[in-house]
């Protein structure tokens, strides 16, 4: 799992910031952009399972619950972050 998250990480952080490199010296056309954020969501789906998978393996005894905890969290975020939005450009 550790090799897993140190790969999917490495990836992530490649990809992130070689988007903003490349947004910040004005060289980022929609291909090269849509290419980046891919090599980006790749990566996350490589450390989101592991490191879900490392918090549920800390309580084994009440993985469901924590499964749902996590579901919930994510889900409120989601919800906050569409509010924000929401309302910052009605």
């Amino acid at each position: 799992p550790d090799t897993m998250l140190k790969f999917g990480t490495s990836i992530t952080l490649t990809a992130g910031l070689a988007l903003v490199v490349l947004s910040a010296l004005d060289l980022l056309p929609l291909p090269v952009f849509i290419g980046f954020v891919a090599l980006y969501n790749s990566g996350w789906s490589i450390v989101f399972p592991q490191s879900q998978a490392a918090a549920l393996s800390q309580f084994p005894d009440v993985a469901g619950r924590v499964s749902a905890v996590l579901g919930f969290v994510q889900m409120l975020g989601a919800a906050c972050v569409g509010l924000l939005f929401g309302a910052m450009y009605d």
